[in-house]
């Protein structure tokens, strides 16, 4: 018998799932609470889609005077990671409109 393939999904976080932003809200939340001041839209316009330890370097490099933001990187990414867990878990996941069907 043959399948035939009805749905293919590469990119789920804001395209076919609604979290809310929680990702971009959660690396915004590690990098602030290093002692930074980045709005919601700092994160997206200069983190949106990079793998997310590049983007915290990414947003620590154009958003603040650091001259060395690779320590201060790590140490975000690090408690981004545990942060994300805890957000991904507590989260109220639901599709967009349309999407289930």
């Amino acid at each position: 018998m043959k399948r035939r393939i009805e749905l293919v999904v590469f990119d789920m976080a804001g395209t076919t799932v609604d979290e809310g932003n929680v990702v971009y809200k959660t690396v915004q939340k590690a990098i602030n609470d290093e002692g930074f001041n980045v709005s919601l839209n700092d994160v997206l316009k200069h983190g949106a889609g990079k793998e997310k330890h590049q983007a915290i370097t990414a947003v620590l490099k154009e958003c603040t005077d650091l001259a060395e933001v690779e320590n201060v990187a790590y140490k975000a990414f690090t408690n981004f990671k545990i942060a994300l867990e805890k957000a991904y878990h507590d989260l109220d996941v639901k599709t967009f409109e349309g999407t289930e069907s």
